[in-house]
């Protein structure tokens, strides 16, 4: 039905309201349908909305048919007037019939979904492409007065970074990472030779009154030719516009399409949401998080269609709901409406829909989290990970290999602390522990909880209790308690010395004892009680089950009854198994 409405205006903007009275009439509460429906008939058509050959996207508006739409002769000859032998078939059932029969395919499993394409192994936990092009965008300087905005030109360069992350085929590398680089003294070459990258972007940024002035240069890393050099300036409230059009240029000339949108669809940001913008990405202090909503809120109330506000403002929220420990608390009621809100204005914006990913898994609503995750192409490097999603529905091997990716364009980021957790889970502990020795010797500090384990599990005491000092405090346990939680696994039971300190554990941290139930080895009965009560209370993390030490109680039938409960059987009856069990008829078997 969304085919026929968009065919039906082929070449023209059909709108999002349109299509929803159209197809759905007063039954959607909201345009998720409609973004879901669209990203299907994307991957039946392996259509990029970057570079879209069928479905283009117009910001703020709807979509557009940009496909050649040709008449058949039999739907030309029922559309001629005369006595019809049965029902008339509309011009467009023929391409719609073709169509809807890919998506059904997509659906029924005759095309490869993305966790099937995703299935190649990983040979070690850090593995760079040099085989794609990349672009480094070094933090751009502020020239003379900054107007309030002494973060504008870092701002501007993450902005840019996000925008050419949407480029098909064309990768950037984490900005954080490049300032590293930057306070180490090293040249833009050595940068780029450092990142692998083949082309560097560099300038500075005048601002003056409500105006500003780019002056950029794309540089060839190979011979350090200036590859394209431009002077762009406008209004703040055109400072979108700019950036689409430096995005424009450099994919041009490091040879790629640009990006497709609707440049009159690209509108202004009013100035003084966009200082509050500015003034929020410039505080990197979590205590002083506050004050990044307080500004974040004031700037969507100052410019209600600020799509890049509404996004970093859904991922604050996120962050306190996650903190707060309620999956159905206020903030991540508002971090839904930010990031839904930041879709209606933008629907290519790839956070958003990785922000709702992570909420509809914390929520077990597992089918909403895939649809949003299959809904994103392209992901800046610096912006929300898709691994700890991934693994949520047992997909081990494309965990490791998106935290591989991850660290590879930031090095800095969490990319080898989520190597070391899954090469873990998947029982590889001699990549996770290069991994862990990766991360220390870069000043990183990895989660080698489950390292810790296999130690000692395997009787070394000693290291396993080295490991659990680092461990422990961070979930709140006093670092002389790792002795007696090494023994306890080694025993395969708690010392009343660890009991005592999981019966006194806060409630946030109480939520992470099945974990330590599931490493002890503790008795079936005892784990099952306390995921049953976890999930009543809705804070289980059924990521304990997919532990390596978790077998025995995957062969329980309680095992079976509790991914029932949560929805998850039934999402691998439809989608495939996790990485651990298989099905046998419509029986599942695990190991």
């Amino acid at each position: 039905d969304v085919l026929v409405c968009l065919a039906s205006n082929a070449g023209n903007v059909t709108e999002r309201n349109t299509l929803l009275a159209e197809v759905w009439g007063n039954t959607a509460v909201s345009d998720e349908p409609l973004t879901r429906c669209i990203a299907a008939l994307r991957k039946s058509l392996g259509d990029d909305p970057n570079k879209p050959r069928y479905i283009q996207t117009v910001p703020k508006r709807g979509y557009r048919l940009v496909a050649d739409v040709q008449v058949s002769q039999e739907a030309r000859a029922n559309d001629e007037p005369g006595p019809r032998a049965g029902r008339r078939v509309p011009l467009y059932a023929i391409l719609v019939l073709a169509l809807a029969l890919a998506v059904v395919a997509v659906y029924r499993g005759f095309i490869p979904t993305s966790d099937e394409r995703s299935s190649t192994s990983v040979d070690r936990p850090v593995a760079a492409n040099s085989d794609v092009s990349s672009v480094v965008v070094l933090p751009f300087n502020l020239v003379g007065g900054d107007g309030g905005m002494s973060n504008l030109g870092r701002t501007i360069s993450a902005d840019i970074v996000t925008l050419l992350s949407k480029v098909d085929g064309l990768r950037t590398k984490s900005l954080l990472y490049v300032d590293s680089l930057v306070e180490k003294g090293m040249s833009p070459i050595e940068i780029c030779n450092e990142l692998d990258a083949s082309h560097l972007l560099q300038g500075s940024v005048e601002t003056e009154q409500d105006t500003i002035k780019l002056t950029l240069e794309l540089i060839n890393a190979e011979n350090g030719d200036v590859t394209w050099s431009e002077s762009l300036d406008d209004d703040i409230s055109g400072l979108v516009r700019l950036q689409y059009s430096v995005v424009d240029n450099v994919a041009v000339n490091v040879g790629f399409a640009p990006l497709v949108y609707s440049h009159e669809a690209v509108g202004d940001v009013d100035p003084r949401a966009y200082r509050l913008y500015v003034k929020a990405n410039g505080i990197t202090d979590p205590t002083r998080s506050s004050e990044v909503v307080e500004a974040l809120a004031q700037a969507v109330q100052y410019d209600p269609d600020f799509a890049a506000a509404h996004s970093m403002l859904a991922r604050q929220y996120m962050t306190r709901g996650w903190a707060s420990e309620d999956r159905f608390g206020p903030y991540i009621g508002s971090s839904i409406q930010h990031a839904n809100t930041a879709l209606e204005l933008d629907p290519d914006l790839v956070e958003p829909r990785l922000i709702l990913a992570n909420i509809h898994a914390l929520r077990y609503q597992w089918v909403a989290a895939r649809d949003a995750l299959d809904a994103v192409t392209g992901s800046s490097p610096d912006a929300l990970p898709a691994a700890p999603i991934v693994i949520n529905f047992g997909k081990v091997r494309q965990a490791i290999e998106l935290s591989v990716q991850m660290h590879a364009d930031n090095p800095l980021g969490a990319g080898l602390t989520l190597q070391t957790v899954y090469f873990s889970i998947a029982g590889e502990f001699d990549r996770a522990l290069q991994a862990a020795e990766i991360a220390r010797n870069s000043g990183q500090l990895a989660d080698i909880s489950r390292l810790g384990v296999y130690h000692a599990r395997q009787g070394d005491l000693e290291t396993a209790t080295d490991m659990f000092e680092l461990f422990l405090p961070i979930w709140g346990f006093d670092p002389s308690l790792a002795r007696p939680y090494a023994e306890s696994i080694a025993a395969g039971q708690l010392t009343k010395e660890f009991q005592a300190a999981l019966d006194g554990a806060d409630k946030t941290l109480e939520a992470n004892s099945l974990f330590f139930h599931i490493y002890i080895g503790s008795p079936a009965d005892t784990v099952f009680e306390l995921a049953d009560r976890l999930y009543r209370e809705r804070r289980l993390n059924i990521i304990a089950f997919y532990e390596p030490w978790a077998v025995e109680y995957r062969a329980d039938p309680r095992f079976l009854d509790l991914v029932d409960t949560i929805g998850l059987l039934e999402y691998w009856r439809t989608y495939g198994p996790p990485d651990f069990c298989t099905f046998d008829d419509d029986r599942l078997i695990c190991s």
